[in-house]
């Protein structure tokens, strides 16, 4: 297991990081794995809304002329 927590600034980086929450994910909370899927869940969220925006309906896209 990693313990420490770096942010998510490249591709790379991101494509990491899905994969230690793939074999993180069921982990209980309060364990470390656990904590540690928390943690990774919001560097990619933070890092997806920067980088793979989603607009949402109530959010449409800007027009583009």
């Amino acid at each position: 297991m990693t313990t420490s927590s770096k942010p998510i600034r490249s591709a790379d980086d991101h494509r990491v990081a899905i994969a230690e929450v793939k074999r993180l994910w069921g982990s209980k909370r309060g364990t470390p794995d656990g904590d540690r899927l928390d943690a990774l869940a919001t560097l990619i969220d933070a890092y997806e809304a920067q980088h793979e925006p989603i607009n949402r309906p109530d959010h449409p896209a800007p027009r583009v002329t």
